[in-house]
């Protein structure tokens, strides 16, 4: 599909060329009507500078500004 993968601390796959990417251990969830919330443990986390991140916002895509 042309998507870069390599495989995460749990043997998960990772998109390569990411912004951000966290790996978590689910340790709880807990159903909130139709929701569910996830509890865990960060067990590795990632950030680069060399991505824009990608923002989806109040129904469209957006992009980030300078301050």
């Amino acid at each position: 599909s042309g998507v870069r993968l390599f495989k995460g601390v749990q043997n998960v796959p990772l998109i390569d060329g990411h912004s951000a990417w966290i790996e978590v251990e689910n340790t709880h969830q807990y159903r909130y009507g139709d929701h569910v919330l996830f509890i865990g443990n960060v067990l590795n986390l990632c950030t680069t500078d060399s991505t824009k991140p990608l923002i989806f916002y109040s129904g469209k895509y957006r992009r980030l500004s300078s301050i």
